[in-house]
Parts: C-alpha cells; structure tokens; sequence
C-alpha cells in the first residue's frame, strides 16, 4: 500500500541521516570526494531524494487523462510492473543508487542495482539499511 511504502521510505531516509558519517567516510574512500562536502552537500540531497519519493507515493493519482473517443474515459494507472533493473555509474555512486531505488520503491516494483566496481561502499551501506528496515 503507498502508505506503507511512503513509512519504509521515510525510515530509510532517516536512517541515512543517522548514518551520515559514515556514508561520509565510505564516500570519501569510494573516489576522493572531501569528507565534508560529502556531509554537509550531498547526503542532505540524498535523504530528501527518498522523502521526496515517498511524498510521491501517496499522491499519485488516476485521474482522467482525457476522452479520446465520445463515451469513453482512458484513466491513468500506475501499479507495480515487476522488476526494475539498474546500473550505477561511479561518479555521485550514492546519489546515482537512491535516484534509481527510490522511484521504484516508492510504487512497488523489486529493484536490482548493480553498483560501479570502482565506487560500491555507499551502495552496499544503503543496501544494509534497506534490509534492515525489511521492504517487502
């Protein structure tokens, strides 16, 4: 249900707030990024990418595209369709992963992320704190 994926994607942006040094300091190890500017700049962003994907969870609506044909109203779904598969590029490792999760968590859909070999730390800490708030 969207409200329980808008709870399960806020936790996990609270969690990375909770865990923002270390994700400052994985980042920094991952490609030389200053620990600082990891802290302070992009992990902020990051969190809001989830909360703002949860936020989109809740409104999206099905409302009426338009009629195309007299007596007929095309209405727009948005369900799950399965799996989502993604591949991250090295640079922005941990903002590449949560813009390709977080959509996709947000309405539902399994996610398969394939992290760059050059820059996985952050991903693979954001895959711990996924599976500890256990996503169905």
């Amino acid at each position: 249900m969207p409200k329980d994926r808008t709870a399960l994607l806020l936790t996990l942006a609270n969690s990375i707030d909770a865990n923002a040094e270390i994700f400052a300091e994985l980042e920094s190890l991952n490609r030389g990024k200053p620990y600082l500017a990891v802290l302070n700049d992009e992990l902020p962003a990051v969190a809001d990418v989830f909360r703002y994907f949860a936020g989109a969870a809740r409104s999206m609506s099905g409302s009426a595209a338009g009629e195309y044909l007299a007596g007929h109203t095309s209405m727009i779904r948005r369900d799950p369709v399965g799996v989502v598969a993604s591949i991250a590029p090295w640079n922005y490792p941990l903002m590449m992963a949560a813009w390709k999760l977080a959509p996709a968590l947000a309405v539902g859909n399994n996610c398969v992320l394939k992290p760059s070999e050059m820059t996985p730390l952050t991903t693979l800490k954001l895959a711990e704190l996924i599976t500890k708030i256990f996503f169905p």
